[in-house]
């Protein structure tokens, strides 16, 4: 989301406010080529790969350079955003909601296995072997057009593990969403604060 939202700013405040695009090229350059290069090497070290997961070790220090380059634009819309209690609560819903498929993966990774890659059991069992046409065609149709590929790992969240830790995760992300909050509010006030102070001391 941060790093969407870092890409399309200079569109959005295109006009009002300058904002320099080329960190946002960059990083739709840098973004486009991992998606389609990984998504069309599937299978660095053999058997059947998922592509584009390759891109996760990229992902933080893509986010850096989002910050750095576009965190003081940033600001004032975040501020905004999480200035009402229903809007702080609904956007901590959606990142949990987010991070429930990872939980669910870390308690119970076999529901995954198993229902999607398997090739004996699974909804794509059949005659055919891995690495065949057949088999790709039977997970690309389960994984874009009968159910997303991270609900089959949500049955680990059920699990006495998944339970606690999906409440340590909820409480500690809407902890961070919090602080951001109150961050980004002192950020505003600051400098009203300053220039009063130089006011009163001419």
């Amino acid at each position: 989301m941060l790093l969407t939202a870092a890409c399309l700013l200079p569109l959005a405040l295109r006009g009002r406010t300058h904002v320099d695009p080329r960190p946002a090229l960059v990083l739709v350059a840098v973004l486009a080529i991992l998606i389609v290069g990984l998504a069309a090497w599937y299978t660095p070290f053999g058997w059947t790969e998922f592509g584009p997961r390759l891109t996760f070790p990229w992902i933080p220090a893509l986010v850096l350079m989002a910050l750095v380059a576009y965190g003081g634009v940033l600001a004032e819309p975040t501020r905004r955003l999480l200035a009402a209690p229903w809007r702080l609560l609904l956007v901590a819903i959606v990142v949990v909601a987010l991070a429930l498929p990872e939980i669910g993966y870390m308690w119970r990774p076999d529901p995954t296995a198993i229902g999607f890659f398997t090739v004996k059991t699974g909804p794509c069992a059949g005659p055919h072997s891995i690495g065949t046409s057949a088999l790709h065609e039977c997970q690309h149709e389960l994984m874009w057009f009968r159910r997303p590929y991270g609900l089959y790992a949500l049955p680990g969240v059920k699990t006495t593990g998944g339970v606690i830790t999906s409440v340590a995760v909820a409480i500690a992300l809407l902890g961070c969403l919090v602080l951001l909050r109150e961050d980004v509010a002192r950020a505003k006030v600051a400098p009203v604060g300053r220039r009063r102070l130089v006011v009163s001391v001419s």
